[in-house]
């Protein structure tokens, strides 16, 4: 087969097509892909190296308040994570000059790898009273934390307000419990 001048441009041409088309398919396309790839999985390892350094650098920040809290503060048993929680709410409350009404310990229950004591308490104040109650219950050396709050004016018009909360306490469950939810009733009292 004889091909004139223009028949052999245009084969060549065509072949040359061709083969930019296969190495486009074959090699420069996976090639795009997998370098794209490469940085989004940098980005993605960047990302999570980055928050690592902030959980070791929280970790490092967060050390002497664990082990202050579990000098001092985390207990093992939960009953005298109750007591203990009890009378720093009387503290705060005769330091706030707040009227602590009631308090009744709810239930005690398993929250991952602590044990999670509920107290629901009720009392009367002014608006700095309440503020500096919950200041102290928010600034305590114990673990435990407001959960839930109301406060209703007694009378309308008045700095006289009615305050109802539940509070919840952190302590460590003994060696060898299991992660199994306890609904122990650890009966009531009030004050």
């Amino acid at each position: 087969m004889n091909l004139n001048a223009r028949e052999r441009k245009i084969a060549i041409g065509v072949l040359a097509a061709v083969v930019l088309m296969l190495l486009y398919y074959f090699a420069y396309q996976p090639y795009s892909e997998a370098r794209a790839q490469v940085l989004q999985d940098q980005e993605d390892l960047r990302a999570k190296l980055d928050h690592a350094d902030l959980v070791f650098s929280r970790e490092r920040r967060l050390r002497p308040v664990w082990a202050d809290m579990q000098k001092g503060g985390l207990n093992v048993d939960p009953a005298r994570a109750e007591r203990q929680t009890l009378e720093a709410l009387n503290t705060w409350a005769r330091d706030a000059g707040f009227t602590l009404v009631t308090y009744k310990p709810e239930r005690t229950t398993q929250d991952g790898t602590f044990q999670v004591v509920a107290i629901s308490a009720s009392g009367s104040g002014s608006m700095p009273q309440v503020a500096r109650m919950l200041a102290s219950i928010e600034t305590a050396g114990i673990p435990v934390r407001v959960n839930d709050l109301t406060i209703t004016p007694q009378k309308e018009g008045t700095d006289d307000l009615t305050v109802r909360f539940n509070l919840s306490a952190l302590c460590q469950p003994p060696a060898g419990t299991p992660d199994k939810p306890n609904t122990s009733g650890n009966g009531g009292q009030s004050s």
